[in-house]
């Protein structure tokens, strides 16, 4: 039987990530550290709102419809909170995390405090 001779596979390092990612409680925060640019994902935005994911998702839908990117839309108050923000950092400056093979939606970290402010005056405690 013949011998086979294999190539020793390209070991080729990786470049290190500008993305600094830190999970608490669930909750992931990204800092793009070569800007200090900052932001929180969706999900980890609609925990720290109190609200499902879905909400956040709508919400932002709804102001990209009003700002003239799909569509008319009524203005609301969180609307008016929103209007000419970036509401994503890949808005920004191109800017996104690669994770799972896909780009990763954070939301700027002025637009989380809007949410956040948003939310918290409007609960039931």
């Amino acid at each position: 039987m013949p011998s086979v001779k294999h190539s020793p596979p390209s070991l080729k390092p990786m470049p290190p990530s500008p993305w600094l990612k830190k999970a608490i409680n669930g909750i992931e925060y990204w800092v793009y550290i070569l800007t200090g640019l900052c932001g929180i994902n969706i999900r980890g935005l609609a925990k720290l709102c109190g609200v499902d994911h879905s909400t956040i998702r709508e919400i932002i839908r709804n102001a990209k419809k009003a700002k003239g990117e799909v569509g008319g839309l009524r203005e609301t108050e969180l609307y008016n909170l929103l209007k000419n923000k970036d509401i994503f950092l890949e808005k920004v400056g191109g800017l996104s995390p690669i994770q799972q093979g896909g780009p990763v939606k954070i939301i700027v970290l002025e637009v989380c405090l809007i949410f956040i402010s948003y939310f918290i005056l409007r609960s039931h405690f």
